[in-house]
C-alpha cells in the first residue's frame, strides 16, 4: 500500500513537472507568437505606408503624364491645323495663280491710269497755285501801295491838324484881344457918358446962396 502511494506520488510529481514544463513551453510559444505578431504588424504598417507613398507618387506621375499628353495632343492638333491651313493656302494660291496674274496686270494698268490722272490733276493744281501766288503778290503790292498812301495821308492829316490847332490858337488869341479892346472901349464910353451927365447936371442946377 505504501509502495503504491509512493508510486502515485511519483507519478503525480512527474505529471506536475510535465505540466509545468508544458506551461512554460506554451508561455514561451505565446511570447514568441506575440513578438512575431507585433513585428508582423509593424512590417505590415511599414509596407502599407510604402504602398500609400508609392500610390501617391504613381498618381502624381500619372497626372503629370496625363497633362503632358494633353499638351502634346493640343500641340499636335494646332500643328495639324496649321499644316492644313498652309496646305489650303498653297492650293488656293496655285488655283488662283493665273487669276492673280491677270488681276495684277489689271491693277497695274489701273495704277498707271490713276498716276496719269493724278499727274494731270497735279499740273492743274500747280497752275492754280501759281495763279493764286501771282494774285497774292498783286494783292500784297496793292496793300503796300495803300499802306504807303495811308501813311502819307496820315502825315498830311497830322500836319493839317497841327496847322488847324495853331490857327485856332491864333484866332483865339485874336478874339481875346478884340474882346479886351471892345471892353476897354465900352468902359471909355461909359466914362464919357458919366462925365457928360455931370456937366449937364451942373448947368441946370440953381446956384447955391452965398452966405
Amino acid at each position: 500500500m505504501e509502495l503504491h502511494l509512493r508510486e502515485q506520488t511519483r507519478q503525480l510529481d512527474q505529471e506536475k513537472w510535465r505540466l509545468s514544463a508544458e506551461e512554460a513551453r506554451v508561455k514561451t510559444l505565446q511570447n514568441s507568437l506575440e513578438t512575431e505578431r507585433r513585428m508582423t504588424m509593424e512590417q505590415l504598417a511599414e509596407e502599407r505606408a510604402d504602398v500609400q507613398r508609392l500610390r501617391e507618387e504613381f498618381m502624381r506621375e500619372q497626372q503629370r503624364v496625363t497633362l503632358h499628353l494633353q499638351e502634346e495632343k493640343r500641340a499636335l492638333s494646332t500643328e495639324r491645323a496649321q499644316l492644313a491651313s498652309t496646305h489650303r493656302e498653297l492650293m488656293t494660291r496655285e488655283r488662283h495663280k493665273t487669276d492673280t496674274s491677270i488681276q495684277a496686270e489689271a491693277d497695274l494698268e489701273a495704277t498707271a491710269t490713276a498716276v496719269k490722272q493724278d499727274a494731270a490733276a497735279l499740273s492743274v493744281r500747280q497752275a492754280q497755285m501759281k495763279q493764286q501766288e501771282e494774285s497774292l503778290a498783286r494783292d500784297k503790292r496793292e496793300f503796300e501801295r495803300r499802306k504807303e498812301a495811308f501813311e502819307e495821308e496820315k502825315d498830311r492829316i497830322g500836319k493839317l491838324s497841327l496847322e488847324v490847332q495853331q490857327r485856332s490858337q491864333e484866332i483865339g488869341e485874336l478874339c481875346a484881344d478884340r474882346v479886351a479892346i471892345a471892353h476897354e472901349r465900352r468902359l471909355l464910353e461909359m466914362d464919357k457918358r458919366a462925365g457928360r451927365c455931370r456937366e449937364c447936371a451942373e448947368r441946370h442946377s440953381p446956384p447955391l446962396p452965398r452966405t
